[in-house]
């Protein structure tokens, strides 16, 4: 969200949002993209206070006064849908979206513009690269299924990427995160915004409408799976509290599981923050969860994704000095990775911005000056650690 972070992130993220939206837009790709604005609620002084903080520092910014708003008025946060939050911070650009329909399309739209010449783009699912090498001016990627030999290689590996790069251990580290499709009690009006609020960690809420349709369970298969009966789907789509479970769900790579304990803090989340039924009714203590899912999100330790070469001190491969803090890079070798469980709002500009970068064009995508990945920058976020609990989230939103 633009008011938590700086102005700089802040533009690069709207800029991202003003991609998308028009990408959808222009070739109506059906992927439940829905422009709603996002509503962050706020339900502890010490949040709110900070809220305050950063809405000021916002309004420095004339080009970004507008794009998040403070809202206290108790009446007003009874209208949308928080009755019992202290304070709420809207942003009106944020937009609910299906992201795997959305990337559907786009790679089968390249492979339909490219039917016949695989060098211009070939895709190979249920191929994993096992590890890189390194072979004069080329890498040679190595699969299950035989080499690729390319000048230049684009790491877009997010949790594993420390599995080709061993010495990124920890500096990006894979964190489960879960999410459950609750379903909404008879009675539960159309909630118009997404939701997020901080309880004992990031919680985020999508409710999804009349116009959001699911393929029925079982009817996906057959020659025609376009043809299948699709039903409506108004789930309440909400993920978050990893700081509840033992471990926060770091280092844990396997999304074919689900956490029993986030299982219940999922089924209970909207008690008591955000209203469902008339006010004149009371919302259920827990939900049914028709789905529950498991992600493997990449944590970068210094919070900013990892974007542009890679530095050669950071590759097995290396043949620089090995002197710890030399930024000396390994030429052919990219990374765009490490986005912290937000990679909606900056991965695709990221992925421009590298390629860009690759091509040797100038004057396109910037991303802010933090993100480049560089030894000395490794070497400076070896020293950090991820939040351990809420407190430690607040304090990272209070830094400039």
């Amino acid at each position: 969200m633009v008011w938590k972070t700086s102005a700089a992130v802040a533009r690069f993220e709207l800029a991202t949002f003003n991609l998308i939206d028009e990408l959808v837009a222009k070739f109506d790709i059906p992927c439940d993209w829905k422009v709603v604005g996002g509503m962050h609620a706020i339900f502890e002084q010490d949040a709110l206070d900070a809220a305050k903080t950063q809405i000021r520092r916002l309004q420095k910014h004339e080009d970004l006064r507008d794009k998040a708003v403070l809202i206290l008025d108790k009446e007003e946060l009874a209208a949308q849908r928080i009755p019992e939050a202290l304070g709420a911070v809207y942003q009106p650009k944020a937009a609910k979206c299906w992201p795997y329909k959305l990337v559907a399309w786009l790679l089968e739209r390249l492979l339909e513009e490219n039917p016949s010449s695989p060098s211009a783009f070939n895709l190979q699912t249920s191929t994993p690269v096992e590890h890189l090498q390194r072979s004069g001016s080329s890498w040679i990627v190595h699969t299950r299924r035989g080499q690729v030999c390319a000048r230049e290689v684009l790491l877009a590996s997010n949790a594993y990427t420390s599995y080709l790069l061993p010495k990124m251990t920890g500096l990006i580290v894979p964190v489960r995160g879960q999410v459950s499709a609750l379903e909404p009690p008879p009675g539960t009006a159309q909630l118009a915004h997404s939701y997020v609020w901080l309880q004992d960690s990031d919680v985020y809420l999508v409710h999804r409408g009349p116009e959001d349709t699911q393929v029925r369970d079982g009817e996906q298969a057959g020659p025609h799976p376009a043809r299948a009966r699709r039903v409506v789907d108004r789930s309440l789509v909400v993920g978050g509290h990893r700081l509840a479970a033992p471990g926060r769900e770091e280092g844990l790579s396997r999304d074919d599981t689900v956490n029993p304990i986030l299982s219940q803090a999922l089924r209970k989340s909207l008690a008591h923050t955000v209203k469902l039924l008339p006010e004149d009714q009371d919302d259920p203590e827990k939900l049914r969860a028709a789905y529950e899912w498991t992600g493997i999100m990449g944590y970068s330790r210094d919070h900013m994704p990892w974007v542009g070469r890679v530095p050669a001190s950071l590759t097995s491969s290396s043949s620089s000095s090995g002197v710890v803090g030399t930024d000396d890079v390994e030429k052919g070798l990219w990374i765009s990775a490490g986005y912290t469980g937000h990679g909606m709002p900056v991965a695709a500009r990221c992925g421009v911005a590298v390629a860009e970068m690759i091509l040797g064009k100038e004057g396109g995508v910037q991303v802010p000056r933090g993100w480049m990945a560089s030894a000395r920058r490794a070497e400076r976020a070896r020293g950090l650690e991820l939040p351990k609990t809420r407190a430690d989230m607040l304090d990272m939103l209070l830094v400039e």
